[in-house]
């Protein structure tokens, strides 16, 4: 059942580095792909070790049986530092998208009320006046 869980985890690296690499131009910064490489890549080299690991027997080898499971555990707690740090890096980037299209929204509901004035003003001039009233 661990091998299964190994290549599946395997399989599922591949995917997301294949990912990664067709969506790398939307990304906005290197940083974000290479930490999301990282985290894939790591993926699959634990899978790989839960699926090698299956074959050293601890009565046997012992001290590399601790060994190869203590370096497999640390894999894992620096994958899962990796995948928080791109969440906690992710939420930042969508917060500060999220200001400035709030800004953005701001400054073009400004623009129409300014250009409605301006077309009620031109509407005002043009009701019943002749064009040197207009003018003056």
């Amino acid at each position: 059942m661990a091998i299964l869980a190994g290549l599946a985890m395997i399989a599922l690296s591949i995917g997301m580095v294949w990912s990664h690499f067709r969506s790398r131009g939307a990304m906005i910064d290197r940083t974000q792909f290479r930490r999301r490489m990282l985290t894939s890549g790591l993926l699959g080299l634990i899978g790989i070790a839960i699926v090698v690991g299956q074959f050293i027997v601890a009565a046997v080898q012992p001290i590399l049986f601790v060994l190869f499971w203590l370096i497999v555990l640390a894999m894992t707690a620096v994958l899962g530092l990796s995948g928080m740090t791109d969440l906690f890096v992710t939420r930042g980037q969508l917060r500060r998208r999220q200001e400035l299209a709030a800004q953005e929204i701001q400054r073009l509901k400004a623009e129409v009320a300014e250009a409605r004035e301006r077309q009620r003003e031109h509407a005002h001039l043009g009701n019943g006046h002749d064009r040197a009233e207009q003018q003056s």
